[in-house]
């Protein structure tokens, strides 16, 4: 028994094939061009050029040029009948010197016919009626019955869209060769091929540089959510009128863009879309929304509202004027090199970095009912930040940066060109990057970070306060220029005491372990002595090395040093009875989870807060819209709240708040707050 062939269209359909005569191209003699033409094509991935493609080249057989089917360009070889003599024609031209009345039975035709392209008359079926004389015996020459490789087609791209050499000559020479092309790994024995070795039979190596193309996109397949090809005869393939018709147009562009690197295999479904839509666009659009709202609430005006210059502005408008503008550089770089991915990874990152970080710790600047200079510098950082960046995610979310243009610049400047996709290309303004404040930020965001994992782990609210957060930092150093900003991470992580300490001892114990999968392979037979040497290091003075210097030397018991990455092993902190860490290259967060019932209360406090704000939401009201608010519920959830009685009215806009039950006319609903039911009236 043995595996049989069948049609990869249709499976039932068994092949049979023959060995068949046929016309070749003998490109093993031009191969040594191709190689060398080869090796100065960027290829992404770069394996390509040496790997697959390369070994391509490098077992390359002659061009298997002729097909046996009906349609398909003829091939222009021309047999005599009497003595076999063989002919190939260069052109029509050719042929009518040969024979003047060659194409008579076209031109009879296309009389009867005018719609009929004068293109035609060099394919079947009137190519096929075309005869020329024989220069050797005066016979009749007649076409030869095959059609040419439709790869040989497509190899001719170039210069057949310019009709070149017969004409189109400065348009071939002005696009001639590519930027870049793209299509799937498979192409590597398809397009990618053709276009090389026609064009290295055409130039030779007397043309210099790349060509016909500078650079090759290889893309990896499309597979469905279970990693299988995606395929219409197999039916396990996600339509892309469900996406447009759900997500949309910018979702499912984005979630090629951001979901993998173009060379590897992509699983797609919609499901995968909206999370990538998660990631990017509802947060961008959330952020555009926020500002819209806003911003015709206070009547900004870019054109008229008080301006200073980004440098005289606070320090987040500094540092989010900075990340847009590393984001223009990198993007930039990224896209210059082709770099698809890793230009959606950095917007991806940005749109983080401006939604859950600057609009969020920025929002009390908006709502604020005095429209002083720092209230106008947070409408102008944000106009600027949205108007820019719209026009660096336009060629990837063509929609939504239309849209953000219209409303934004259109509104406010006749003279602007009447669609975002007219505009140029922006370029970073250096004297607005400020990276010492930008790497200040980010270790405070990763503390951060640190911290609210902390909470999670221990499961803290994060509305409920705790007393005090510890922060051992990797880089001791960091302490002084991260002072300043002591206030805003006590501010983010809820708790009413930062401090910068140097020990966890009694407190946090760190644990290490060795990463077996990365050690095996690198010590081989050495490594039980590594793991050992792990083991029996001091844990605290190992993670201090690797977070400090990245590497931490241990001694073998046969007397050698060896130096471990983190790679090598993994770090974790275990704290201790009444306390919460995290631990990361950033440093390690202790959080003091001790609750006393003034902390709880607060908690509380801050959980009906909410509740009321969500029922504000519910009801439609108007952002800025007072309201009238009761409260109800058992004697613990209100003595918290009459402590805090103050802070719930301004927090949620209550010009009066009674501990009282609804009155008559007032929209009510029961929340559960710790287990207690709280019921609460709204009156706007």
């Amino acid at each position: 028994r043995h595996d049989y062939p069948f049609c990869w269209r249709a499976d039932s359909d068994p092949l049979i094939q023959y060995a068949r005569p046929a016309w070749f191209i003998r490109t093993t003699d031009v191969i040594q061009g191709a190689i060398a033409t080869n090796q100065q094509i960027g290829w992404m991935p770069d394996h390509i050029k040496d790997g697959r493609f390369g070994d391509f080249l490098r077992n390359n057989v002659d061009w298997a040029l002729s097909r046996e089917r009906y349609w398909g360009t003829p091939l222009p070889i021309w047999t005599c009948e009497a003595c076999s003599a063989r002919w190939s024609a260069a052109s029509a031209a050719a042929i009518e010197a040969k024979n003047p009345s060659a194409f008579a039975h076209f031109r009879a035709a296309q009389a009867k016919d005018p719609t009929l392209s004068h293109h035609l008359m060099v394919h079947k079926p009137w190519i096929d009626q075309v005869t020329v004389p024989c220069a050797a015996c005066n016979g009749t020459m007649r076409r030869v019955t095959e059609v040419i490789d439709c790869w040989f087609d497509s190899g001719c791209m170039p210069f057949a869209q310019w009709g070149y050499p017969h004409q189109g000559k400065a348009e071939f020479d002005a696009s001639f060769p590519a930027d870049f092309i793209s299509e799937a790994i498979d192409q590597t024995r398809g397009w990618f091929y053709s276009l090389l070795m026609v064009s290295t039979l055409l130039f030779g190596e007397g043309r210099k540089g790349p060509h016909p193309f500078k650079n090759c996109i290889v893309l990896g397949h499309v597979q469905d959510k279970t990693g299988k090809k995606e395929s219409k005869s197999k039916g396990n393939y996600t339509s892309p009128d469900l996406i447009l018709n759900t997500s949309g147009a910018d979702a499912m562009r984005w979630y090629f863009y951001a979901a993998s690197p173009p060379h590897a295999n992509t699983r797609y479904s919609a499901e995968a879309v909206r999370e990538k839509q998660q990631e990017f666009l509802l947060k961008l659009n959330n952020v555009y929304s926020f500002f819209v709202i806003y911003a015709n609430i206070d009547g900004f005006d870019p054109n008229a509202s008080p301006k200073r210059p980004g440098a005289e502005r606070a320090l987040i408008d500094r540092w989010i004027l900075s990340e847009l503008q590393l984001t223009i550089r990198e993007v930039t770089t990224a896209m210059d090199a082709y770099g698809i991915y890793e230009s959606a990874q950095r917007i991806t990152r940005f749109t983080d970095a401006l939604s859950n970080w600057y609009v969020r710790r920025c929002r009390d600047r908006f709502w604020t009912g005095a429209k002083d200079q720092d209230k106008w510098d947070a409408y102008h950082t944000l106009y600027e930040t949205l108007t820019t960046f719209s026009t660096v995610i336009a060629p990837f979310v063509p929609f939504i940066s239309e849209t953000i243009y219209q409303n934004l610049v259109r509104s406010v400047s006749a003279g602007a060109p009447d669609s975002i996709h007219l505009t140029d290309w922006p370029s970073f303004d250096e004297t607005l990057i400020d990276t010492r404040l930008s790497d200040e930020m980010q270790a405070v965001r990763d503390i951060v970070s640190l911290g609210l994992a902390a909470r999670m782990a221990q499961k803290l609210k994060v509305r409920q306060p705790l007393a005090e957060a510890e922060i051992i930092l990797g880089r001791p150093g960091l302490a002084e220029a991260l002072a300043p900003y002591l206030e805003l991470i006590a501010d983010e992580l809820n708790v009413k005491h930062v401090r910068f300490v140097q020990s966890a001892e009694g407190r946090v114990r760190f644990l290490v372990k060795p990463n077996y999968k990365e050690l095996g392979p690198r010590f081989g037979k050495r490594m039980p002595l590594v793991r050992a040497a792990v083991d029996q290091a001091d844990p605290e003075a190992l993670r201090h090395a690797l977070v400090s210097t990245g590497r931490a030397p241990v001694t073998l018991s046969d007397g050698e040093v060896v130096e471990l990455t983190a790679d090598f092993v993994e770090v974790s902190c275990q704290a201790g009875e009444g306390y919460a860490a995290s631990s990361a290259a950033v440093g390690t967060v202790i959080l003091d989870a001790r609750v006393t019932p003034e902390l709880a209360a607060e908690g509380v406090a801050r959980e009906v807060t909410s509740r009321i704000q969500a029922f504000r939401k519910e009801l439609d009201l108007p952002f800025t819209g007072r309201i009238q608010l009761t409260l109800s519920g058992p004697a613990s959830v209100l003595d918290a709240c009459r402590a805090h009685a103050t802070a719930i009215a301004a927090e949620t806009l209550a010009t009066s708040l009674e501990f009282a039950g609804p009155g008559a006319s007032m929209r009510t609903t029961t929340v559960d707050i710790d287990g207690a039911g709280l019921t609460i009236g709204v009156q706007a």
